[in-house]
């Protein structure tokens, strides 16, 4: 696989339209504890999905750091559809040195990302195995667990 298709974190400038401003602390993002472009609760105050699959990455032992991967910036991760690109949520480096990309789609979303899950598991597939993909859904984050623990 080539270097330039791999995660590199050292070269990702961060330039959010607007910084995450809850009451979460988070520990594990690379650019500190706000991320960017990350909204908490829905309109009626319940937790959004993405945001507690954020926590949830947040509190994984063997997630070195990630960062919430903002869409259509320079330097943000991105992977080819036979359309256009897409930037999974988030993205994170592993303790073992591994990177991981995890694309969170909501229950409603899951049928109409079959591409997007067809590209993340190429593109993982052809990475020696050094990198992972990831897509979770309907609140359901042990997808993530088990890549990472590789069972």
């Amino acid at each position: 696989m080539s270097e330039s298709y791999a995660i590199n974190f050292k070269t990702m400038s961060y330039e959010p339209s607007w910084l995450y401003e809850g009451g979460f602390q988070f520990k594990k993002h690379y650019f500190g504890p706000k991320p960017g472009e990350l909204p908490e609760t829905t309109s009626n105050g319940k937790l959004k999905e993405e945001f507690q699959c954020a926590q949830f990455l947040d509190g994984l032992p063997e997630i070195k750091f990630w960062a919430r991967n903002l869409v259509r910036k320079a330097t943000s991760f991105r992977l080819q559809t036979s359309t256009d690109w897409f930037y999974p949520d988030f993205i994170c480096q592993l303790t073992d040195g591994r990177a991981l990309a995890v694309e969170y789609k909501g229950g409603h979303l899951w049928a109409d990302a079959e591409e997007k899950r067809a590209v993340g598991a190429i593109w993982a597939a052809r990475s020696g195995g050094r990198c992972l993909f990831v897509m979770p859904t309907d609140g359901d984050f042990s997808a993530i667990a088990k890549a990472v623990k590789g069972t």
